[in-house]
């Protein structure tokens, strides 16, 4: 199972991986992945990528920055990425969106059984494009069971 790692004092952060976490641990998550249309920047079906992140064994650690020019993310290695504080979304299901499509960008840096690269598609198709659609996935998932105090 793929499991964040957030050490950090950020509220909205600790928020979002717990709740990312969770999704992450849903056969719900995987089994809409696998629903997907074939994605334009993979040779590997919507099914074969569902598999892959179903079992992979992975924990993968979050560190934060704060920089007001930066991007909303830094990939660091196969085991971690930095989250901008100050770009990152403070509403949970967009910082959920993030946090899945970096996760899912930063497994992919192995190379070993997911690749996919930015510069095989057109910015028009990133709807259909993996990690977005993912993000996009573990956003709705996110704000479909948000619970209420």
């Amino acid at each position: 199972m793929i499991t964040l790692l957030f050490s950090g004092r950020s509220a909205s952060i600790m928020k979002a991986v717990q709740k990312a976490n969770e999704i992450l641990a849903s056969d719900t998550f995987y089994e809409k992945i696998a629903l997907l249309p074939q994605m334009s920047n993979t040779s590997l079906t919507s099914p074969e990528i569902a598999r892959i992140l179903k079992t992979t064994n992975r924990k993968i650690t979050i560190h934060t920055y704060w920089n007001p020019f930066g991007k909303t993310t830094k990939k660091m290695n196969a085991y971690q990425f930095e989250v901008n504080t100050n770009k990152i979304s403070c509403v949970t299901a967009y910082a959920v969106n993030t946090l899945i499509n970096e996760t899912i960008q930063v497994i992919a840096l192995l190379g070993d059984q997911i690749n996919f690269s930015n510069s095989d598609h057109y910015h028009e198709e990133e709807e259909n494009a993996f990690p977005w659609r993912i993000g996009e996935i573990a956003e709705i998932i996110s704000r479909k069971t948000r619970q209420f105090a």
